[in-house]
């Protein structure tokens, strides 16, 4: 699992027993796609906010990159920070234009951004390397696929509905 793959990890890592069981319940505290599913504030006292936060960087930098994030914007971020071989305004672009990006509004971008097209396009090229969903590697439930129990057909103008024989 995801877990103990990087549970594996930490305990390579050079920390006190404290930071061990604090970085533990970082990783426990992660879904299939290597997002925390609770606050990890809410994971420990106030007094140890600093702590949390150094022993979360450590964890996003093992092996898949960009897990122990929030979603897959700061996964990516993470990706790009840690990676330093990015384009140069990978990281703005990312965390203002992503949506653009998607819908291949490059020209848009370009002109937020008054960047080249050639470099909207660069960074583009960089980011589709990156994985927004670094967990899911490890992943072992399956994909579900929905079946439809009505088609719709049109024929000749008209459309028809027949039941979905297929299981």
């Amino acid at each position: 699992s995801l877990q103990d793959h990087l549970i594996s990890q930490l305990h390579l890592q050079p920390l006190s027993e404290e930071e061990l069981e604090m970085g533990e319940l970082l990783i426990y505290n992660l879904d299939d796609n290597g997002f925390h599913c609770e606050s990890p504030e809410n994971l420990v006292k106030e007094k140890d906010i600093n702590k949390l936060y150094r022993i979360k960087s450590i964890i996003q930098q093992f092996d898949p990159i960009g897990t122990c994030t929030t979603d897959y914007i700061e996964s990516l971020l993470v990706q790009v920070s840690i990676l330093g071989d990015s384009p140069e305004f990978t990281g703005i672009i990312i965390q203002n234009y992503l949506d653009l990006l998607n819908r291949g509004k490059y020209q848009e971008i370009s002109k937020k951004t008054g960047l080249s097209l050639e470099d909207v396009e660069e960074v583009l090229h960089y980011i589709k390397f990156l994985d927004p969903f670094p967990g899911r590697e490890f992943s072992f439930e399956k994909p579900s696929y929905i079946i439809p129990d009505l088609i719709v057909k049109k024929r000749d103008g008209d459309f028809f509905l027949t039941i979905n024989e297929e299981e």
